[in-house]
């Protein structure tokens, strides 16, 4: 089975290999919070952090780090050492992997990194860089919480040629560490309405 965080296909992961930059700083505060929309649409409002919230997200911005340092370095030990010992994950291709270790996430990635697979945006996958942006993150509990990332790959040798999508993750707070315990990557559909839900996310 071959499959990795972006990709359009099975066959197609887009692995990159860019010196990665710190994961971009989240637009709106508002996005950081809980946040309640009026069935309108017309207003927000958004329910200030706390102390400890304030540093549980950013450490689950670290967590975010892991996985993009991982990718645009070709480790899977990195990459994998953002979810947790047993995780669920979903393929871009929609592919359900239920209690997916650690160790079989590592070693899948990396045998993709050291392969030799073309990229669907028509370089080597060696040639592919990715940005991972935090959209959104939502406490569910003190513990438990469900954050957005939109994800945005290309070639290093053709910048203007991207492929972008939203990751949504679940991530548990245990012993201290926040890990990815569901993972599911979705790619964004070309045109106006696709890109309408990652700018529904920014207002």
């Amino acid at each position: 089975m071959s499959f990795s965080l972006i990709g359009v296909a099975v066959s197609t992961t887009l692995l990159p290999t860019l010196q990665s930059p710190a994961v971009a700083t989240i637009p709106n505060q508002c996005l950081q919070h809980d946040q309640h929309h009026n069935p309108t649409g017309a207003t927000m409002t958004c329910r200030a952090l706390t102390s400890t919230q304030q540093q549980d997200t950013a450490a689950i911005r670290q967590v975010v780090q892991k996985m993009q340092d991982g990718q645009n370095t070709q480790n899977g030990a990195q990459f994998a050492s953002a979810f947790a010992l047993e995780h669920d994950y979903i393929v871009i291709n929609g592919t359900f992997i239920p209690n997916y270790t650690r160790e079989a996430n590592a070693r899948t990635h990396q045998e993709l990194y050291d392969g030799d697979r073309q990229s669907s945006l028509g370089g080597n996958l060696n040639q592919v860089g990715i940005l991972l942006d935090v959209a959104k993150i939502r406490f569910l509990t003190p513990e438990i919480a469900v954050v957005h990332l939109k994800s945005q790959s290309y070639l290093t040798t053709r910048p203007d040629k991207k492929l972008e999508g939203i990751i949504t993750t679940v991530m548990q707070k245990r012993e201290d560490n926040w890990q990815i315990v569901a993972f599911h990557n979705a790619p964004l559909l070309e045109g106006e309405n696709g890109r309408g839900w990652i700018n529904l996310l920014q207002q």
